[in-house]
């Protein structure tokens, strides 16, 4: 699935962990945690808990 992200419950942790190394503009948790709410079809955060 070319372009595609796949997140899970198991490694959210490590891929908000990683964002600011990803990034290729300055780091910017508001925007990101906007993202995160409105990715498609949703995340569950609570579980990730």
């Amino acid at each position: 699935m070319p372009g595609c992200i796949v997140i899970t419950t198991q490694d959210i942790h490590e891929l908000w962990g990683n964002l600011q190394a990803l990034s290729i503009a300055p780091f910017d948790e508001y925007a990101v945690t906007h993202w995160l709410n409105r990715f498609p079809g949703g995340l569950n955060m609570e579980s990730a808990r």
